[in-house]
């Protein structure tokens, strides 16, 4: 019983495994008592009532032993019953003649009384030796004065029935075995149906697990069924999204690193084939060598904020800082990097703005990263603006540019890490900058939202709760 298959075949036949034995035992208790009894009790009232009408038809019959037996005989072989008659004489009853040769009780005085106002009286007289347990009925005899003068007893015994009973005792038994075997059928079916279900779910795991590809289809499926396919697929979708996501990073890596080690390594070169000698040469590649160092730098301070984030432990140094007077000179630079670049610098931000707590150089550094691309991605002679204002439970900051813009394509992807776009506005880097904005305005309680149209430029709104 350890397989689930064997486990759902039990559980589908456990119960009728009980249940209908018991209604089988029921059943024939019910056909035996209810049924067969009640059909033979009638039979004998309405033989024991025709018997009675023809024995008030003849003359002197419950006078006349030799009569009386002869009626009695010929009665009995005719229905295949025991057929007795008795005298009766007001409240008593005298045995005539019996044809069965098993003794029987006369009717009670009870039963006399009874008879003078039915037609018959039927009764069950139990032993205990079940063989001499009797079914009979009795009808009462009238003469043309409507006086009892007699009574026809019609009996059979129980053990006749034997064999009646034992063909339907064996056909309930083979009906109970026959719903059984549908049961413990339709059982197996159902569970191996559920057991390839759940099989094809453990090899496509499996096969995630190799590395494999593996699509399961859920149409026409239980809802718990369906629940898990769904899982299943999600989970080999997001394995790909992380395996894609490696590649991304290992490539950035390589392209990243690449240029200041070859950088480092010429001038290690030529500092040991004798540039060293010349004091302004070495001079020119140990400050070379400086500049190629501080450019891993920022790379190394992005992975460490992003494994700040991924793994939970990004931790923010809030405070209460003024809107209005923090984000002008946060920018400030950034100004200067436009007009450099001959781009319009639009700048509107209201005196008013509330007083938010958060970290001032995280926040710095999210806009900072959107202003940058903004006047990156956007050729001579654009514009770049910079907006902020408030509502009843946030206040937003947006950095618009009139670049190049973003693919619906690459708008879905932008904010994961290492991600690199199809067109150029995702030329070189590592692909953190956005990644890690997100995270810091999420640690906020905010959100940042994108609007873009290739060939027309980009919009970004930065929305902190107050």
């Amino acid at each position: 019983m350890r397989s689930l298959r064997a486990q759902l075949i039990l559980s589908h036949i456990l119960p009728l495994l009980i249940l209908i034995p018991l209604l089988g035992i029921l059943l024939t208790y019910i056909v035996e008592t209810q049924v067969v009894l009640t059909n033979l009790t009638n039979d004998l009232a309405q033989e024991a009532k025709v018997l009675a009408e023809i024995a008030s038809q003849q003359n002197g019959l419950f006078t006349n032993t030799t009569q009386a037996e002869f009626f009695a005989r010929a009665a009995g072989a005719q229905y295949e019953r025991n057929v007795s008659l008795y005298q009766a004489d007001g409240a008593e009853s005298a045995v005539i003649v019996e044809t069965n040769a098993r003794a029987s009780l006369p009717p009670t005085q009870t039963e006399l009384r009874g008879l003078l106002n039915a037609e018959t009286e039927t009764r069950i007289i139990t032993n205990l030796d079940p063989a001499q347990t009797t079914a009979e009925a009795l009808a009462p005899v009238f003469s043309a004065r409507r006086q009892l003068v007699g009574i026809v007893r019609v009996s059979e015994y129980i053990d006749r029935l034997s064999e009646r009973l034992t063909r339907m005792r064996l056909l309930i038994l083979g009906s109970t075995f026959a719903a059984l075997l549908v049961a413990v059928g339709v059982g197996a079916l159902w569970a191996d149906r559920t057991a390839r279900r759940l099989n094809a779910a453990t090899d496509s795991v499996t096969r995630i697990a190799r590395g494999d590809s593996a699509q399961l289809s859920a149409e026409k499926m239980p809802r718990e069924f369906r629940s898990l396919y769904d899982a299943v697929n999600d989970l080999q979708r997001r394995l790909r999204e992380s395996e894609e996501t490696r590649k991304r990073l290992l490539a950035n890596l390589v392209h990243e690193l690449g240029r200041p080690l070859g950088a480092l390594q010429a001038a290690i070169h030529a500092l040991q084939q004798g540039a060293d000698k010349d004091p302004q040469m070495r001079s020119e590649l140990l400050q070379g060598m400086d500049a190629q160092v501080e450019r891993l730098k920022p790379l190394l301070d992005n992975l460490a904020r992003l494994h700040g984030g991924l793994s939970g432990a990004l931790e923010l140094n809030r405070e209460p800082i003024a809107l209005s007077d923090w984000l002008p000179k946060t920018i400030v630079t950034w100004r200067e990097a436009a007009e450099q670049k001959n781009l319009e610098w639009v700048q509107e931000i209201l005196n008013d703005l509330p007083t938010v707590s958060m970290d001032a150089d995280k926040m710095a550094q999210v806009i900072g990263n959107l202003v940058a691309n903004a006047i990156k991605y956007t050729p001579e002679g654009g514009e770049v603006a910079i907006r902020a204002g408030q509502r009843a439970s946030d206040v937003w900051i947006e950095v618009r540019d009139t670049g190049i813009g973003i693919s619906e394509q690459d708008q879905a992807h932008i904010f994961d890490p290492f991600y690199r776009g199809h067109n150029a506005r995702f030329p070189q880097g590592m692909g953190l900058g956005l990644a890690i904005a997100r995270d810091i305005v999420n640690a906020h309680g905010g959100r940042i939202e994108v609007e873009s149209e290739v060939g027309k430029g980009s919009r970004f709104v930065v929305i902190v709760p107050r």
